[in-house]
């Protein structure tokens, strides 16, 4: 575990060094530096991300114990460098990592569930947990407790000890044993060893959000949640969805679930309706545009793509040997037949010819975007004269 200047000072944004070394690789350029304050991706938590100079850095890692910063150019020119880092994500990582500390502890003090995955993406942090998923009920109740310890304002401190000196702490979570060791506490909640960077107190955490729940291997579940600024920014855009909802169904709030209900149930009702329609009216066309020659061009101004294509299999299922449909107000046009008469070669034809997309096998062949004056009775004349 190796001591970083952000792990002192998480709050220090802007910093001067002096370059020590760059290197280029496959169009990237990769800085050492006398001293940062750059976060290297580690843990779980993401890397910072900033300037140098001018130059934007895209990634910060460790390699042979050395901070290495990832840019597409050059630093600049001169030993001078001068770093800023992206405060709002540095900030966001720290709510989230922290966070992360004390929802694993709680689960663990009261749950009986210990943390076994951690990860920091850009919209959510997850962590993996050996047990099945949460009811409601438990995802409500874990949300109440860790916001009330979030409430609390406990203490958020860091400090390293030698790794002989280990065994007189209890910690939750042991990470890699090194000759020192870096030991974060929130006080009266949680000890785990951790090289991350974390807040002062579990006040700045702000507010606490689980997202969602998925299972995954293993007989676990991966549980999604928001810490901080995070959480906040859910809450509004749940607020601004929930008002335009309320708007478009001119309900209260607390009716709008029903209301959508009722919405999914008359969807599905008239969605069923249709299909008998449909099927009504496949039948009637069928028997309307069926030809003795078992040759049938038709323009049709009703369904969509599937209609037409459902129709031209019903067509084909009464003896028809090819069928040619166009749907003028939609600009499809679809080619079928028994096998008697391969269509896809014709079809690739007419693609280039109109310019249009589409695709399809020798009994069924579907074009987009053809031209509203297109006459299917000509088309299928001239494919038949070829």
């Amino acid at each position: 575990m190796q001591r970083l200047p952000c792990h002192d000072e998480p709050g220090k944004f802007h910093f001067s060094a002096r370059l020590l070394s760059t290197r280029e690789e496959k169009g990237l350029y990769y800085t050492v530096l006398d001293r940062t304050w750059f976060y290297p991706e580690s843990g779980g938590q993401p890397a910072d991300r900033g300037m140098l100079n001018d130059t934007p850095v895209l990634d910060v890692q460790i390699q042979d114990d050395k901070i290495v910063h990832v840019t597409e150019s050059p630093v600049g020119q001169g030993d001078d460098v001068w770093g800023v880092i992206d405060s709002a994500r540095r900030i966001d990582h720290m709510q989230q990592h922290t966070g992360q500390h004390l929802l694993s502890a709680l689960l663990l003090r009261d749950w009986g569930v210990p943390t076994v995955g951690f990860h920091i993406s850009e919209e959510v942090t997850t962590i993996d947990l050996p047990r099945d998923a949460f009811t409601p009920r438990e995802i409500e109740h874990l949300e109440e407790q860790a916001n009330a310890l979030i409430g609390e304002h406990h203490p958020v401190t860091s400090f390293w000890i030698d790794v002989e000196d280990l065994h007189r702490y209890k910690i939750r979570k042991e990470g890699k044993m090194e000759k020192e060791v870096r030991l974060v506490n929130i006080e009266g909640v949680d000890l785990s060893m951790c090289a991350g960077t974390h807040v002062d107190n579990t006040s700045e955490l702000m507010l606490f959000k689980i997202t969602g729940q998925e299972k995954i291997r293993g007989g676990q579940v991966r549980l999604s949640f928001l810490f901080g600024h995070r959480a906040l920014r859910h809450f509004q855009r749940i607020s601004l969805y929930m008002e335009e909802i309320r708007r478009a169904l001119s309900l209260p709030e607390k009716e709008c679930p029903d209301g959508v209900r009722r919405l999914l149930e008359e969807k599905a009702f008239w969605s069923r309706e249709k299909k008998k329609t449909d099927s009504f009216l496949i039948e009637l066309l069928s028997d309307r545009l069926a030809e003795e020659n078992g040759y049938v061009a038709a323009s049709l101004d009703w369904g969509d793509e599937a209609f037409l294509c459902t129709l031209g299999r019903r067509l084909l299922d009464k003896k028809m040997k090819v069928v040619a449909l166009f749907h003028p107000a939609l600009g499809f046009f679809c080619l079928l037949s028994d096998g008697s008469h391969p269509v896809r070669g014709w079809g690739e034809i007419l693609l280039q010819r109109f310019g249009g997309k589409g695709g399809g096998n020798e009994t069924l062949f579907r074009i987009n975007n053809c031209p509203q004056d297109l006459d299917p009775e000509l088309l299928l004349k001239e494919m038949m004269g070829r």
